[in-house]
């Protein structure tokens, strides 16, 4: 009788200890809160439960509520509490209000759009593995995409969507066009674009609940990166947004899986990666590569983001006490505008311009339809005749700035194991 393989053969597991090195941002499924859903006081940001404000039962009904606002969109929940006198504001406590409040960080006033971080049913904080996961894989994609064989043969499917689309780039015949025969090198003999994404093989555990404690709501503001008049460098401002933020220096834990079954089952073995250690080593050369970027776009910025610079210019090291470090960026600010592997690695001189909108395709890992924000990074001229204005090189950067006028970046943290 053939022995059967122990659990250590087909799966493998590893518990990492995860640091915030900036502030971290993951938003809801709900999305952003209007101004008269959350209220700011005394040091604290309240999200009220709607029904106990302006429902049947609430101290202030719907139609008192829209008399007092009188159709303005400038008037919120904020407003009318400070409206009140003090024997009222006294009776109407916040905090018998609100689901839950945090900390006001940021100094902000309760007139922006509001984005909570992602939360389970008992209104707890926590961070996805989906999020995670994410990162990984876009870690990963860039290091796949690298590899010696892959510019000739991603060029040419490049080439043949482009015959099919001709200069209508969001025309849904890119899945025939490219798909099947982009992902054949992982497909497990499947039509199915499913079974051709590498990262079944991978399970991230959510994580447990964050105290409440360690999270605070920041200002987040749009800087622009241009030049002035004079042809010298500089940061503009665009916009603001309040958001909920996981502190820097909270620590977690993290928990990989990576099942060798489902990976015996790819067809590409050579390129794939078939043990946690290796993903974690090819995403963290990434994210440094990242690093080294961010470093150099915010080298001549002016005085008042001096925050970011000092942490720009101290990289966390490869090694702490032993252990190998890795790094890593996901949640609000970490997305095309910064986690790009064109964008990072174009300004390097990594990658000339077909081999960075090769790194565009990486929204077909998942096998999803078609949307038109990939073609907002293929847009190229090489392939297309109006490429999109700033395109593959965005100047904007999401910024935490704190009430002391302190700016920081969004979204590292450094991975251990444990």
């Amino acid at each position: 009788m053939k022995d059967l393989p122990k659990p250590s053969d087909i799966v493998q597991a590893l518990n990492l200890n995860a640091t915030t090195l900036s502030p971290l941002h993951v938003g809801s499924f709900e999305g952003t809160l209007t101004k008269i859903e959350y209220l700011v006081n005394n040091g604290r940001v309240y999200i009220v439960d709607t029904d106990k404000v302006s429902g049947e039962n609430g101290f202030l009904g719907n139609e008192q509520l829209e008399k007092w606002a009188g159709g303005s969109d400038d008037k919120s929940l904020t407003d009318y509490f400070q409206s009140l006198n003090e024997v009222w504001r006294k009776i109407i406590k916040p905090g018998k209000l609100s689901h839950y409040s945090v900390e006001n960080r940021g100094g902000l006033k309760g007139n922006m759009e509001y984005r909570p971080f992602i939360r389970n049913k008992f209104y707890q904080a926590y961070l996805p593995g989906s999020s995670i996961k994410g990162a990984l894989r876009n870690g990963w994609l860039n290091h796949y995409l690298r590899r010696d064989d892959a510019r000739e043969e991603q060029l040419a499917l490049i080439k043949k969507v482009r015959d099919v689309l001709g200069n209508n780039p969001q025309d849904k015949a890119l899945n025939a066009a490219y798909r099947d025969p982009f992902q054949k090198g992982f497909s497990q003999g499947e039509t199915d674009a499913s079974h051709a994404d590498l990262f079944r093989i991978l399970s991230v555990n959510d994580t447990t609940p964050f105290d409440n404690q360690g999270i605070e709501a920041e200002n987040i503001e749009v800087q622009k990166k241009g030049l002035d008049q004079n042809k010298k460098v500089n940061f503009s401002y665009k916009t603001s947004l309040a958001a909920e933020c996981i502190q820097r220096g909270a620590t977690f834990s993290i928990s990989l899986r990576l099942n060798r079954k489902l990976f015996d089952n790819y067809r590409d073995k050579q390129h794939a990666f078939s043990n946690l250690e290796t993903l974690l080593d090819q995403t963290d050369n990434f994210y440094r590569q990242v690093w080294q970027y961010e470093q150099k776009f915010f080298e001549v910025a002016p005085k008042e983001f001096s925050g970011i610079t000092n942490f720009y210019n101290t990289p966390p090291p490869e090694q702490e006490n032993g252990k190998k470090v890795w790094l890593l960026r996901l949640g609000s600010g970490s997305g095309v505008h910064s986690l790009s592997p064109g964008l990072r690695l174009s300004l390097e001189g990594a990658f000339d311009e077909e081999e960075m909108s090769l790194l565009a395709l990486k929204q077909f890992i998942n096998g999803n339809e078609v949307e038109k924000d990939l073609f907002y990074w293929i847009g190229f001229k090489t392939f297309w005749k109006n490429q999109p204005k700033g395109a593959f090189f965005p100047k904007s950067r999401k910024l935490v700035k704190r009430a002391n006028g302190f700016f920081a970046p969004l979204g590292w943290l450094k991975l251990e194991e444990a």
